[in-house]
């Protein structure tokens, strides 16, 4: 205690040491000093974290807006996936019926008949009266066709004089899709 005292005397009978001017500084200007002191530790990391919620908001906002830019473009996307989608499978259709009509025609075969059944799969009935010797070589060259199957092949005998009557059932098979 004594040494305290003894510093406390030495500090106002000295009155041009700096430890004095700092003292007395402090001591005429205490409310300034506490303003600053309470703004430095208590405002400024309140303003910081409001300034850091308010960034959050909006960064949640922009990726918000974001998945909504990005729903709306994959549902563009799957719509325009299932267009060209069907349009590939009407070009199928086209080119599968063009490619047996093709073969008919090197064969000089006419096609009395040609159905497709969509509803349980893709599934073509096909029925063609001529020669055996023309009909086996047209079979011979839609079995060289890779994504038609027969599943059903019958031949009997037609009422015009030596012809054959074809009737058969194919199978376009799923990776010609």
């Amino acid at each position: 205690m004594i040494l305290i005292k003894n510093k406390l005397e030495n500090l106002y009978l000295n009155p041009n040491s700096t430890i004095f001017k700092v003292v007395n500084f402090i001591r005429k200007n205490q409310k300034t000093i506490q303003t600053f002191i309470f703004f430095t530790l208590i405002i400024l990391p309140i303003l910081y974290i409001i300034k850091i919620h308010l960034d959050i908001n909006q960064f949640l906002e922009k990726i918000g807006n974001q998945n909504v830019n990005l729903t709306h473009q994959k549902n563009l996307y799957n719509q325009l996936f299932d267009k060209v989608k069907s349009k590939k499978t009407e070009n199928n259709l086209t080119n599968i019926n063009t490619t047996i009509q093709k073969i008919a025609q090197k064969h000089h075969l006419n096609i009395d008949n040609l159905n497709w059944n969509l509803e349980q799969g893709k599934s073509i009935e096909l029925k063609i009266t001529a020669d055996s010797h023309s009909l086996f070589n047209f079979i011979n060259d839609l079995n060289k066709i890779e994504y038609l199957k027969y599943h059903l092949l019958t031949l009997t005998k037609s009422a015009e004089d030596r012809k054959v009557e074809l009737t058969t059932t194919l199978v376009v098979l799923a990776n010609k899709e």
